[in-house]
């Protein structure tokens, strides 16, 4: 078997694990890029792609490697600045994969937005009448493959049936069974006065994630999106996208961040894991549907996340009691704090769980008397107008 090593994004050369800064030495001078943010994979799996052969995607780097979006001036993971040059990644434009074949099925059409981290597509078998899921990941994205190994050993009741998986143009792959009902952003919010159907998101969910915890799997990326439908009366979920699950058996590890969403923990912005991190996204999906979305109108996603760092999330005060405990305890900043399976499962049952003493932060104003004008929206609290003014269209009007 082949060592691992890592990529460098800015020369492309391989460097050991142990490098932690680029050696490699072109035209006199050394590299000198940070590594240690980058994954470690297969020398054999790793094709140098001619930059003239594609369409280039640019992507914007901070000083230290982290990815930064057009227009962002410092860097959400670290503070840094933009790198002067930051490299571009190479990839084929996904319009031209439809219509192709892969593993004997034919590539049907795309099925979501683009994501940073993989693309989606609907597959088909016309001589079975068969119909598959891809999932085309990104480079620097690609699963662990020990978390394949130990997908097999699981319970298939929340995880879909994984047909095959390999590499493909370059980029690693899966293909699993065709989920009928698509994802958990499709379907109908629960809202507040539906607390059956809340019940039956949060127990899905936390099977999953308690079935999880017992091989030690982390996925780092539970959100509505990655969460399945299989069948909806009664509501059977499915977690998929594993390119950012990792194996541990530690309360808290430090790794590398790869996807962030709005949904993530906030040791998991900074660049560690829990095992505490993914109940924290349940969290923040109770809070989404009870609140019918109204909990993320108008944010920022970036000023969003260093608002969840630094103070927390919210609690609306005018929620129900029971659910506003179940989200304390979901919320909780401290990780070792955090309500799992053993707390959600007894809160389900309807007995009462103390939440943290010290869990999140409580929205105690009752905002302004007179609205603030943005745009064409009105706010009554400083600090939901604070985050849409941060976005990039809006701060011209704030200033």
């Amino acid at each position: 078997m082949s060592e691992l090593i890592r990529r460098c994004p800015k020369c492309r050369s391989e460097r050991p694990p142990s490098e932690v800064r680029c050696g490699h030495v072109l035209d006199g001078e050394v590299c000198d890029w940070p590594l240690f943010n980058e994954p470690l994979i297969n020398p054999s799996s790793v094709e140098l792609v001619e930059a003239s052969a594609t369409p280039t995607r640019p992507i914007r780097r901070c000083v230290q490697g982290h990815e930064m979006s057009e227009g962002d001036l410092i860097c959400f993971v670290c503070g840094s600045s933009p790198a002067e040059d930051s490299i571009d990644s190479t990839y084929e434009s996904e319009r031209e994969y439809i219509g192709q074949s892969i593993d004997n099925w034919l590539i049907e059409e795309q099925i979501s937005e683009q994501s940073e981290a993989e693309d989606y597509f609907s597959l088909s078998m016309p001589d079975e009448n068969r119909k598959g899921f891809f999932i085309l990941y990104k480079e620097n994205y690609e699963p662990d493959p020990a978390i394949y190994r130990v997908m097999e050993r699981m319970d298939h009741d929340h995880l879909p049936d994984l047909i095959s998986t390999g590499r493909w143009r370059n980029r690693p792959y899966e293909i699993h069974e065709w989920i009928n009902y698509g994802s958990l952003r499709e379907i109908e919010f629960a809202g507040p006065d539906n607390p059956a159907r809340l019940n039956e998101i949060i127990l899905e969910i936390a099977k999953a994630l308690r079935d999880f915890a017992e091989v030690g799997l982390r996925h780092r990326d539970i959100n509505p999106k990655t969460i399945l439908a299989r069948e909806t009366d009664p509501l059977d979920l499915v977690i998929t996208d594993f390119g950012s699950a990792r194996l541990s058996d530690f309360d808290l590890d430090v790794v590398s961040p790869l996807t962030l969403t709005r949904y993530s923990a906030p040791e998991a912005i900074v660049g560690a894991i829990s095992a505490a991190s993914d109940w924290w996204s349940l969290g923040m999906i109770v809070l989404e549907q009870v609140t019918n979305g109204e909990c993320f109108k108008g944010v920022n996603e970036k000023a969003f996340l260093i608002h969840v760092v630094t103070r927390g999330v919210e609690i609306p005060p005018d929620l129900d009691i029971h659910v506003a405990t179940l989200l304390k305890g979901h919320l909780s900043k401290d990780p070792l704090e955090r309500w799992q399976w053993d707390e959600v499962h007894r809160w389900l049952n309807g007995d009462h769980v103390e939440p943290p003493s010290t869990s999140t932060y409580v929205q105690t104003e009752i905002g302004l008397g007179t609205p603030i004008i943005l745009g064409e929206a009105s706010y009554t609290s400083p600090e939901r107008f604070a985050l849409s003014a941060a976005e990039a269209e809006n701060w011209d009007i704030a200033l």
